[in-house]
C-alpha cells in the first residue's frame, strides 16, 4: 500500500511529498514516465500529496529522490526506516517504506519568522 494505494513488489514506486518538496518530485516526474494513468490510485494520492512514480529499484529512488532535494536546496535531516522500526518494536512485517525528513533552512527561517506553528510542519516529508 502506498499513500493508500496499493502496488505489486515487482512495480514502479511512488514516491510523495508536501507542497514544500513540490519542485524536487516534479523535477523527478519529468525525468520519469508514470505508469500509473489517470484514475485510482494516482488520482486518490493527488488529493493529499504530490506524488510521482519512478521506475528503478527502491534503494535507488531513495538516492534519487535525496540528490533531487538538494539540488532544491533540501537537505535531509532524518530518515526513518519504518519497515524496521515495526519490526523491531511490534514484532510486525511491513513493506520497504521510509519517511525522508527534508528541510531547505532559508524556507524554513522565512516560515517560522511568519508563524511559529509552522515548526509543526517541519521537516518536510517525503515518502518513499
Amino acid at each position: 500500500m502506498v499513500n493508500g494505494c496499493k502496488k505489486s513488489q515487482e512495480g514502479p514506486l511512488s514516491v510523495s511529498t508536501t507542497e514544500r518538496g513540490y519542485a524536487a518530485v516534479k523535477d523527478l516526474r519529468k525525468k520519469e514516465q508514470s505508469s500509473l494513468g489517470t484514475g485510482g490510485c494516482y488520482e486518490k494520492c493527488k488529493e493529499i500529496a504530490f506524488s510521482t512514480v519512478l521506475d528503478t529499484s527502491y534503494e535507488d529512488a531513495i538516492s534519487a529522490v535525496t540528490d533531487a532535494l538538494r539540488e532544491e536546496g533540501f537537505g535531509v535531516l532524518t530518515e526513518i526506516d519504518v519497515k524496521g522500526t515495526l519490526k523491531k518494536k511490534l514484532d510486525k512485517d511491513f513493506r520497504k517504506y521510509v519517511i525522508l525528513g527534508a528541510c531547505n533552512p532559508p524556507y524554513a527561517y522565512r516560515s517560522l519568522e511568519a508563524d511559529l506553528d509552522v515548526g509543526l510542519l517541519l521537516p518536510c516529508n517525503v515518502i518513499v
